[in-house]
């Protein structure tokens, strides 16, 4: 009756096996420490039978597992016998006892002439440098389990029971920890009660997961919504016989991602707050579409414009070369002014679907602003934020003296090339008129080439180009005419600058909406992570007595040894062996047996434009990089009409082996690697060859 009234507080240690002669005095040493829970390293894909192995036949050779710093070029050794274990063996008292008894020889025999191994570099005292403490992902063939066992804290720490039926669980979290001193991080040993150290927990929010910082106090405290991952339980018997029991879990290093990109936690302690927050996500997921829409498009081509621009002016570098004779200046003229109007197309193009896109956004999300543009009333607008953005919006117009500059040459007739009836002056005339062509702009299957603008032509019967190569300087084209620091800047960049300012008037105009559109996904917010580099975590275990109430709260463990998570492509990784069987008889003979496994379907669109690539010939594409006399143009794509058959316009399906597919790529590959590793010398980083004395593709 007296035990009964005796509380035994619970206590995180590390797995029993690891404990030192039966002890816990040991409060150091890094993972594998008892104080702690241990993370166990396993390179096979039978990992799990592999731990109920050796927990059933050699648990005191479970330190064997502990996890260790390592590299591809500095493998953690696996233990000896892992491949001998096997759970289809029987299990009887007398095998386990000399399975145990022969483990411990094995053990010892080992223990005395184990040696850590070398990292391969040598730091600038010449001892060999340690890799950093990672833990790969399961497609570098390595997995791995955190492993505690929850005791009582009472003579010869017996397993704490867990009462499923009182609501008791286990489990453990992630924390991520960030150092003072970001270059001093990977040297200094967490210290989870240190001032240097920062710990967060990765808690769900309305936006997704995201980092909450931890009071030092606190850090022994499960947080509210904090992510809990589960434990297993593995039960095993000592070498004394004792029946003891191991909770592990599955450490999901495939997460890495995930992890360091989540953004830090914000608390919001009132309903207000969260209203507002609400609505400035709304707001953002707003922007981010008007951005993607409009504001990059349109940005992308005066960065296009400016490039253009500067081969114009240095000619001699950008344009081809020609021989000096009487007619080279006519020549480079008439380079010069077809790549000109190459690009005035290009960019009117693009200017009208931006327009359209443009319109579209004002009519699902702002169409008190697009009524007052096609009524020309600013009145109509709501507010003075509306108000300032329609007046901005009002002066950004277009000077077509500098495109009238080119009549002459562009084009004969001029009259047929941006004629002036159907120039519009400004963007608020051009918002008004487009939606006129909606039909024309997404029905359109050509090019547009600079044809008249008037009669039944598939384009607008409008023109309005965002931006012109021939423009003097960029910032004088139709833009917002706001005032942004120029300081250093040039005029693209600073047309650019106008553009964002644009961008933040539009969101200031926005109107108040409770709901972020439902057409509108997260991923086109932008979101700051946390810190951008590699980060460091640690894994504590918890169990958790919801009934007991807050007089016995959840009972966190220590922190294991911090670690990194490896990237997929991490230089460090070990690497599963990977083996592409190609083609062995490449004769037509041979190559006659591979079924075509793989379909394509073309429209017939694309059908026309995948004619025209097959006529091309490698010469072709030699002169297409040749200077004048020798250069050829390449067939331009608007010349090229859809397939045809005699009932009409017709796609295409196209059969292909994957086998002949791969080999072909293979082949492109290694001239690609060869002709850049003139230059960079890398080709002994990429792979290697060995002979196969015998290996033959035919059999004779």
């Amino acid at each position: 009756m007296v035990n009964g009234l005796v509380r035994h507080e619970a206590k995180w240690l590390a797995p029993a096996p690891l404990w030192r002669n039966g002890s816990v005095a040991e409060s150091g040493g890094g993972n594998g420490s008892a104080w702690q829970p241990a993370i166990l390293r396993f390179d096979n894909d039978l990992f799990m039978d592999e731990v109920l192995a050796v927990l059933a036949y050699a648990p005191d050779r479970l330190t064997e597992w502990v996890a260790k710093p390592e590299a591809w070029h500095a493998p953690q050794p696996s233990p000896s016998a892992a491949p001998q274990l096997q759970t289809a063996q029987p299990v009887t008292a007398l095998s386990k006892k000399l399975k145990r008894q022969q483990a411990k020889r094995e053990g010892a025999a080992a223990g005395a002439a184990k040696q850590e191994p070398s990292a391969g570099g040598l730091s600038a005292s010449g001892e060999a440098e340690k890799p950093l403490f990672k833990l790969y992902q399961p497609a570098h063939q390595r997995y791995y389990l955190v492993a505690a066992s929850l005791v009582c804290q009472q003579f010869g720490m017996p397993d704490r029971r867990v009462d499923a039926g009182r609501q008791e669980s286990t489990g453990f979290v992630i924390r991520r920890v960030v150092y003072a001193d970001a270059d001093e991080a990977s040297a200094a040993p967490y210290d989870a009660t240190g001032d240097k150290w920062s710990e967060y927990a990765y808690v769900a929010t309305p936006d997704g997961f995201g980092w909450k910082l931890i009071p030092t106090e606190q850090r022994t405290e499960m947080q509210s919504g904090e992510e809990r991952l589960p434990l297993f339980s593995l039960n095993f018997t000592e070498t004394a016989g004792q029946p003891r029991r191991m909770l592990a879990g599955l450490i999901p290093v495939g997460k890495r991602e995930a992890y360091l990109s989540a953004m830090p936690y914000v608390e919001r302690e009132t309903a207000e707050a969260a209203g507002e927050a609400k609505l400035e996500k709304a707001r953002q997921a707003l922007l981010a579409l008007f951005d993607e829409k409009v504001i990059s498009p349109w940005a992308a081509l005066i960065e296009q414009a400016a490039t253009l621009r500067r081969s114009i002016d240095d000619a001699n570098e950008k344009l081809p070369s020609f021989d000096l004779g009487s007619n080279a200046e006519t020549k480079k003229q008439e380079e010069r002014i077809k790549i000109l109007k190459s690009s005035r197309d290009q960019i009117q193009t693009v200017s009208w679907y931006v327009l359209l896109d443009f319109s579209e956004f004002l009519q699902r999300y702002f169409g008190e602003l697009r009524q007052a543009i096609i009524n020309d009333d600013e009145t109509a607008l709501a507010t003075d934020e509306g108000r300032t953005l329609y007046r901005e919006l009002k002066k950004i117009t277009i000077a077509y003296s500098h495109i009238r500059e080119y009549y002459p040459v562009l084009l004969s007739p001029p009259a047929t090339y941006y004629d002036n009836k159907n120039l519009k002056v400004s963007l608020i005339d051009a918002l008004k008129v487009v939606e006129d062509f909606r039909s024309r702009l997404e029905e359109t299957t050509g090019f547009y080439n600079g044809e008249s603008l008037i009669g039944s032509t598939p384009w607008p019967g409008f023109s309005f180009p965002l931006t012109d190569p021939g423009l003097d300087d960029l910032k004088n084209g139709p833009l917002p005419k706001l005032a942004v620091t120029e300081s250093g800047l040039a005029d693209w960049e600073v047309a650019i600058a106008r553009l964002d300012e644009l961008s933040r008037l539009m969101k200031e105009a926005l109107p108040d909406t409770a709901e972020t559109p439902p057409e509108i996904t997260l991923p086109q917010v932008p979101r700051a992570p946390l810190d951008p580099r590699d980060g460091w975590f640690v894994i504590r275990c918890m169990f958790e007595r919801p009934n007991c109430g807050p007089l016995h709260p959840a009972v966190m463990s220590r922190p294991t040894e911090k670690f990194q998570m490896a990237a997929f492509f991490d230089p460090d990784a070990p690497a599963r062996q990977v083996r592409i069987s190609l083609p062995m008889d490449i004769s037509p003979a041979g190559l006659r047996k591979f079924r075509k496994s793989a379909t394509l379907m073309m429209s017939d669109m694309l059908c026309g434009k995948v004619g025209e690539i097959r006529k091309l010939t490698f010469g072709d594409l030699v002169l297409s990089v040749l200077p004048w006399p020798f250069h050829k143009d390449l067939p331009e794509p608007e010349k090229t009409g859809p397939c045809t058959d005699k009932n009409g316009s017709a796609g295409m399906y196209c059969s292909l082996s994957i086998p002949i597919v791969t080999l072909a790529a293979l082949i492109l590959l290694i001239i690609i690697v060869a002709l850049f590793d003139m230059f960079f010398r890398w080709l002994p980083f990429l792979f290697t060859c060995f002979p196969i004395p015998g290996m033959k593709g035919k059999k004779t």
